[in-house]
């Protein structure tokens, strides 16, 4: 249908970390050129590390986060405005944090379809 997506890339994050994500996303508001709608997404490089009898341990966890997703789209490129919420949110769905505290983000990626 064309109101779904499919969207992978990579970035370095906010820990200095290479990143990679692969999203599926759902936007059923149009008007014109701009969509709306949410993702769901999977994450890596956000990985927490811990001393264990003098060695370092990884957690190399995919982090799977919903987001909304604002999207202007061309023929020949795009823009998505992402809103990540804050880890408050993921505390209703289960999730715990452990460490500092997520406070949410916002993303802009320039798109290119292929």
């Amino acid at each position: 249908s064309k109101n779904w997506r499919f969207h992978a890339g990579g970035y370095h994050n906010s820990n200095c970390r290479p990143s990679t994500y692969l999203c599926g996303s759902y936007s059923p508001l149009t008007l014109g050129s701009w969509k709306a709608g949410g993702a769901l997404c999977g994450f890596t490089g956000y990985h927490k590390e811990k001393k264990v009898d003098g060695k370092t341990e990884r957690d190399n966890k995919v982090l799977i986060i919903p987001l909304a997703v604002f999207a202007y789209e061309r023929k020949t490129w795009g823009l998505n405005l992402l809103l990540l919420p804050p880890e408050k949110f993921f505390a209703l769905l289960g999730h715990k944090a452990d460490g500092e505290e997520f406070k949410g983000s916002i993303g802009l990626v320039w798109k290119k379809p292929f």
